[in-house]
């Protein structure tokens, strides 16, 4: 599992964050998130946790069409500041406003997380899209890393033991997440 001090630690940095700090690790563009991508699983050689990190990263540009206009707008990415680390966020709608617009028994944030990381959803039937959060809860268990995710007041924790779901004190408008893949 994440630790609380990772956690909490990364809750101040987000605050900074919303308040134009860091904005050189803000990819505001599916190009940049890509290109910074690229270079990272290029060095890494990780191309499972690029793909898995990829997923997460497209989701704040295939899901939130406009952004407040006092938050940073795209992906907040940070592959360096501590090895073995990922951290990303966004300050898009998060997972319930997006999952409610097509699945309207969505009506908070725990419902909606459940929902994005164990049920195929798509808002174009009958297709079966929406697996891209099972994949990486899948990866994230079968690769032995953890995960914590959050988006509004509902968490998700993953490792290699499997994943749970519980809520926090700290509400986040969007998602984010850190994913550890410490040896």
């Amino acid at each position: 599992m994440i630790s609380v001090k990772e956690i909490n630690e990364f809750i101040n940095k987000i605050t900074q964050i919303k308040k134009g700090d860091f904005s050189e690790l803000i990819s505001k563009t599916r190009d940049v998130f890509d290109a910074r991508l690229v270079s990272y699983t290029s060095r890494t050689q990780n191309w499972l946790l690029g793909a898995v990190i990829g997923e997460i990263g497209a989701n704040t540009f295939d899901h939130n069409f406009s952004f407040r206009t006092e938050v940073p707008k795209g992906v907040f990415c940070d592959f360096d500041s501590n090895p073995g680390y990922i951290f990303l966020c966004d300050f898009g709608v998060g997972l319930k406003t997006t999952l409610s617009r097509v699945l309207k028994e969505i009506d908070d944030d725990s419902k909606a997380i459940e929902t994005a990381f164990t049920k195929p959803i798509s808002g174009r039937a009958p297709e079966m899209r929406g697996n891209g959060l099972k994949f990486v809860i899948k990866s994230v268990v079968e690769n032995q890393w953890n995960l914590f995710f959050q988006s509004g007041n509902a968490v998700c924790n993953a490792d290699k033991n499997g994943y749970s779901f519980e809520k926090s004190d700290y509400n986040h408008d969007g998602c984010f997440c850190i994913i550890s893949c410490k040896e």
